[in-house]
């Protein structure tokens, strides 16, 4: 038996409605096709670039595997499980367990980074989001963000 592969996107679609506002209404007169049938599949251990011109839908792609913007068709699954269901879902609990396991890069470093935060703050941010951190009063004695980063993997122990 052959494992899934760990990211599959096949028929990936993301219109946008081109609409005309009347006097009394607003027609759709187009349709801007900015994702149209894209698939791919990544193998555990592989790696993919997504390479293109600017304003080709790289973007628009990433975006719409991860549910940060809803797809207009196709289907996105990680590790032979549908990743659009629990992202575009109300169920809180399985769209937080999709995005510990799929997460995105921001292009621009001042959308992903915050320039009052210490390195520290930012490294741990995502385990406290997903409540990998001890909690403040739980905190073991001698804690630190340091071991706790060390703990979670992230930085080496030298």
């Amino acid at each position: 038996m052959t494992t899934p592969d760990l990211l599959e996107v096949s028929g990936l679609q993301k219109h946008y409605p081109v609409s005309r506002r009347g006097l009394f209404r607003r027609r759709q007169i187009g349709v801007i096709r900015a994702v149209d049938d894209v698939s791919f599949s990544v193998a555990r251990g592989q790696t993919l670039g997504l390479v293109g011109e600017s304003g080709c839908g790289k973007s628009t792609t990433a975006r719409s595997i991860l549910a940060l913007i809803s797809a207009s068709g196709g289907q996105v699954r990680l590790g032979g499980k549908d990743l659009l269901g629990p992202l575009g879902g109300a169920d809180r609990k399985a769209e937080l367990a999709m995005r510990r396991r799929a997460q995105y890069v921001f292009q621009d470093p001042y959308l992903s980074l915050n320039p009052r935060w210490t390195i520290a703050q930012t490294l741990t941010e995502p385990l406290r989001v997903h409540q990998l951190l001890p909690q403040p009063a739980t905190k073991p004695r001698g804690w630190t963000r340091s071991s706790a980063l060390k703990n979670a993997g992230t930085i080496s122990s030298r």
